[in-house]
C-alpha cells in the first residue's frame, strides 16, 4: 500500500508552493535544491550551530549531502587527514529541524529601507 510517500528510490512528492511578492509561483522542495547549497539545523548534533552542506539527492527517507564540517569531524573521528574520495552522507528527514535555501528574490531588511 502506497502511504503517499513515495516508493524506494524515488523522490518524494511534498512540496511547497511559495508565491513571492512578484506573483512568482514556483515549488519549493528539497529536489529543486539539488547541487545548491542550503543551511541545515540538526539538533541532535548542536542546538543551535547550521550546517553548510551541499544537497546532492534526494530519498524517500532523506537527503544526500556533502558537507566539509561533516567531513573534517569524520576525518578526525578515524584519525586521518584526507580520504581518497568525498564522503556523502545520509540525513533523515526527521533529523532536520530547520533548512534554509535560498530564492532568486532579493532579502532585506524591511525596517532599514523603510518598508
Amino acid at each position: 500500500m502506497n502511504s503517499g510517500r513515495g516508493f524506494a528510490g524515488s523522490t518524494p512528492a511534498a512540496s511547497v508552493t511559495i508565491l513571492t511578492r512578484g506573483d512568482t509561483l514556483f515549488v519549493m522542495n528539497f529536489t529543486s535544491l539539488l547541487n545548491q547549497e542550503a543551511l541545515v539545523l540538526i539538533p541532535r548534533l548542536h542546538l543551535t550551530s547550521y550546517y553548510k552542506v551541499k544537497i546532492i539527492g534526494v530519498d524517500v527517507g532523506g537527503i544526500w549531502i556533502e558537507s566539509q564540517s561533516f567531513t573534517q569531524a569524520l576525518l578526525h573521528a578515524i584519525n586521518e587527514q584526507a580520504t581518497p574520495r568525498t564522503p556523502v552522507f545520509f540525513l533523515p528527514y526527521h533529523e532536520i529541524a530547520v533548512a534554509i535555501a535560498s530564492i532568486d528574490v532579493p532579502g532585506l531588511d524591511e525596517k532599514a529601507f523603510g518598508v
